[in-house]
């Protein structure tokens, strides 16, 4: 995975109704904490895809020890 996010340790997504996904390439391997919120209806969908261990996401996202997706 290339990115140059490589120190991101947080990563707040707040008021995005258009977010469907992350990027292919996953996110930062150092990033600690993810947090989705107030992104309308996409927020149900961003669950689904980030269920554990069945999501189309859980493999970019497995990795981040703290995640809230609400």
């Amino acid at each position: 995975m290339r990115t140059t996010l490589t120190s991101l340790r947080s990563l707040e997504i707040h008021d995005c109704p258009e977010l469907e996904s992350f990027p292919e390439g996953g996110l930062p391997r150092k990033l600690e904490t993810l947090e989705i919120t107030s992104c309308g209806k996409l927020v149900e969908t961003l669950k689904q895809r980030c269920e554990k261990d069945k999501g189309e996401d859980w493999p970019k996202i497995a990795h981040i020890p703290n995640k809230y997706i609400l």
